[in-house]
């Protein structure tokens, strides 16, 4: 048996049976972070949705890195994309009926695209629209602590991405 990886390791993670879901899957998860290790069970945390996550250790790989930011190539494991900022809303008659436009991180204004309010409400760059647009008045909004930095479904493009 080797030496466990040390807490704060970045890891990579197999799949299951180490076969992807799909021809177009990443051929691992992660970058996560090492939290725990008990009985051969890597406890990692998913710096993304600040889930932990239980692995074995045969389906954990040390992560050597690049120059990207690890947080960067988590939210590509689950399809969803970073929010530069919010640029404009479309009012509606009630809260959900809003619609939001989103410059995506890393990508120009060819690819904003409008979001619903149902996947705009926990995004931090939400609370920064709101705050710089004191007139919106979204009844019933209730304030959530932490903010996600994250959205789907991305671009309208997502083909575009480098």
């Amino acid at each position: 048996m080797t030496e466990p990886l040390p807490i704060g390791t970045k890891v990579l993670i197999t799949h299951p049976d180490n076969r992807r879901p799909d021809r177009l899957a990443p051929l691992y998860l992660g970058p996560y972070e090492v939290q725990e290790f008990i009985d051969d069970i890597y406890r990692v945390r998913n710096p993304e949705t600040k889930t932990d996550l239980r692995y074995h250790a045969t389906r954990v790989i040390p992560y050597t890195g690049t120059t990207i930011d690890p947080l960067q190539l988590v939210s590509l494991d689950y399809d969803s994309y970073l929010v530069e900022r919010i640029i404009a809303h479309r009012p509606g008659r009630t809260k959900t009926q809003w619609q939001f436009k989103i410059r995506w991180d890393g990508y120009g204004p060819e690819d904003d695209s409008w979001i619903p309010y149902k996947d705009a409400k926990d995004l931090a760059a939400l609370d920064e629209y709101l705050e710089a647009h004191q007139e919106i008045r979204l009844q019933g909004r209730s304030e959530v602590g932490s903010r996600q930095q994250g959205a789907n479904p991305g671009p309208a493009n997502p083909g575009l991405r480098t």
